[in-house]
């Protein structure tokens, strides 16, 4: 590894504060957190050094997954021939990337979408017989936070990353989303006498908490700070763990006037003498594009942009010169704490996290990690050398048919007026030299004759396909394609599919123990503890009679107590919702041959039986046709139901 330049103690490395004044802020704890203070500064350098160790271990792995958002984009830098050639004629082809990696990420993506976006995402279960109420209860809480804060594009972002770079990092955050909402105030006139005139009704404006719940932040790969000496899926070993994001310096002042932050008046005060982060390199494509200097000199409006590093840090407060908790007051055992850093300079946060389940709320879905690397190989870079071939085979036959349907000719020059043969248009007259008049016109123009050496690649690239889908397990059958040739039997057609689902099931079994497990106990654990205004939600799906009854069809209001349970997260196992649609005739076959036996109607329970055939064959709202009020029935006497079975009234069920 190539020796790492850190910054000497007491010297963030920015650019000088001391003009900047003093803008007499409280601090938490009392501390002097003011820019050029030693604490300040000593708490940058630590964490300078942090950010430093994890970037020098990540960055060797930038160019790949430059590469593979280029295979991505099915765009290949034209050379200058090329460039020349669309110029003079923009129909004729040119190189590109062949978009098969791109199927097989849309394939996978499908079924990860199939098989887990769909009703309540994360859903719980009580420990004991008390907590089954109030479990259901935080699962629709929850349910609502992911519909407000668009959790299901965070998390469809965290299977395209994994899938693309091997591993995708997202953190869990509480957020409160404050505004103004309109009430209506009544206003009562009286008479002198006190009797009641009359009463008005006003509309007014105020603020308030308009709604609050987890929020899923999705952190870019190339940003990501990991602690390099432990595996990326266990963040929770290491010693810390940060990113790095952007934010609008306007942003950050909301931010600071609701006590979230400090010191951004500093920021605002360097002006165009302020630096960004020397993490913040131009090291992803996606950024190349952004415009850092105006074409007048002025500050564009990237300069607005604060680049900010965010580090959770498992640390001693007594060893880095801060206060510990109630239960830790001296401060001399490890407490969790968040740090802001902006553009490497000014600390913006500093404070404890505090949160119950004492983690990092940082999920990783890295459905391919090999359980020791930090940024494991990803399932599209496995394909990234076939990907290249493919793109070659491809574009070397575009480029020898380009050259063989042009016309090629051998020409005497001293027979023929070679500037008749150069015109382009058609019908032309092509002269011959004045010395070779009456000779006739043999041998003096011939074509050459060109051989297409290229004209097996389209099926070569039909071979390297093909091996592609069965290194990513995004075979004919999951993409929705049916190759023709050989008829097969429906048993050998459901053996293949279901081969290639279990290979997809084990992609996604892999993410939700990863993922989807931490980012469903964040939400359930942040909720219990801070949640603070009731919300209305409706029962939905197949919930319990119990919950049911008292939950009511319309719904009700939950408060935040109503939530508070021991609860375990249901486990998703990965399986697509229709994955058993290739035994729907099996299961129909089984539900008539158990309607007719009386024996097994006792022992199997057909209405749960039908409503399985139901969700096979599609039908996602079964419980909409359950009878809510039990069916009358008529109780009789023994002797009177036997004489009505004699005279032909009663028949058996299984006689029906």
């Amino acid at each position: 590894m190539p020796p790492i330049v850190l910054p000497e103690d007491g010297n963030s490395g920015g650019m000088p504060l001391s003009f900047a004044g003093d803008f007499e802020y409280k601090y938490p704890s009392n501390l002097n957190l003011k820019p050029g203070t030693s604490l300040h500064d000593s708490i940058i350098n630590r964490l300078i050094r942090m950010a430093t160790r994890s970037h020098e271990a990540m960055k060797a792995r930038h160019s790949v997954w430059n590469k593979i958002d280029e295979t991505l984009t099915a765009y290949i830098p034209l050379t200058d021939y090329e460039k020349k050639l669309k110029q003079s004629d923009s129909t004729k082809p040119v190189s590109i990337v062949v978009p098969y990696s791109y199927a097989v990420l849309e394939t996978l993506l499908a079924y990860m979408t199939k098989a887990f976006l769909s009703d309540n995402v994360f859903q719980y279960e009580g420990v004991g017989p008390e907590d089954t109420i109030p479990a259901k209860l935080l699962e629709l809480v929850v349910a609502q936070q992911i519909r407000r804060f668009n959790g299901e594009l965070a998390i469809h972002t965290g299977f395209r990353d994994g899938l693309c770079y091997g591993f995708h990092p997202s953190t869990v955050v509480w957020t409160e989303k404050w505004g103004r909402k309109v009430k209506i105030e009544e206003t009562k006139r009286f008479t002198t006498m006190g009797q009641p005139l009359s009463s008005e009704r006003n509309k007014v404006t105020e603020g308030a908490l308009l709604f609050e719940g987890n929020r899923i932040i999705n952190i870019d790969p190339y940003k990501y700070l990991p602690d390099p000496n432990v595996a990326i899926h266990n963040v929770q070993d290491g010693e810390f763990c940060g990113w790095l994001d952007e934010s609008h310096l306007n942003n950050l002042l909301s931010d600071e006037q609701l006590g979230d932050l400090f010191n951004i008046k500093y920021l605002k005060a360097q002006g165009l003498n302020r630096r960004t982060s020397r993490f913040s390199s131009e090291f992803s494509r996606r950024d190349k594009d952004k415009v850092r200097e105006s074409a007048t000199g002025q500050e564009s409006y990237y300069n607005q942009y604060v680049t900010k590093i965010n580090i959770y840090v498992t640390l001693i407060p007594k060893d880095w010169g801060l206060p510990g908790s109630d239960e830790n007051q001296r401060g001399e055992y490890p407490e969790k704490w968040l740090f802001t850093v902006a553009d490497d300079t000014i600390l913006i946060r500093a404070q404890p996290l505090g949160l119950n389940h004492d983690m990092y709320p940082v999920a990783i879905n890295a459905p391919d990690y090999d359980g020791y690397s930090i940024a494991p190989i990803s399932r599209i870079e496995m394909n990234f050398g076939l990907q290249d071939v493919l793109n070659w085979t491809f574009n070397s036959h575009l480029t020898n048919v380009r050259k063989a349907i042009n016309d090629m000719f051998i020409v005497d020059p001293s027979l023929i007026n070679v500037q008749d043969l150069q015109t382009p248009e058609p019908g032309k007259l092509i002269r011959l030299r004045r010395a070779a008049w009456g000779r006739g016109v043999q041998n003096a123009v011939e074509q050459l004759k060109v051989t297409d050496v290229t004209s097996r690649n389209i099926g070569d690239a039909g071979f390297i396909m093909d091996l592609m889908q069965k290194v990513s397990a995004a075979s004919d059958s999951t993409m929705g394609i049916m190759k023709g040739g050989e008829r097969r039997s429906a048993a050998e057609f459901t053996g293949t599919f279901s081969s290639a689902i279990s290979r997809l099931e084990h992609v996604a079994r892999i993410t939700s123990l990863q993922y989807l497990q931490s980012l469903a106990y964040f939400h359930a654990s942040h909720t219990q503890q801070l949640m603070s205004e009731p919300i209305f939600a409706k029962a939905i799906g197949d919930w319990p009679d119990s919950l049911l009854k008292e939950f009511g069809s319309t719904g009700r209001t939950i408060s935040p107590f109503d939530v508070i349970a021991d609860f375990d997260v249901v486990f998703k196992d990965g399986t697509s919702p229709d994955a058993g649609a290739v035994t729907l005739p099996f299961w129909g076959q089984m539900f008539t041959a158990l309607a007719g036996q009386p024996e097994l109607n006792q022992f199997f329970d057909l209405p749960r039986i039908f409503s399985h055939i139901a969700r096979l064959a599609g039908a996602k709202n079964v419980n909409d046709f359950i009878r809510k009020q039990p069916v009358a029935m008529n109780v009789m006497p023994n002797e009177a139901a036997a004489a009505q079975a004699q005279a032909g009234n009663l028949v058996p069920i299984g006689a029906m």
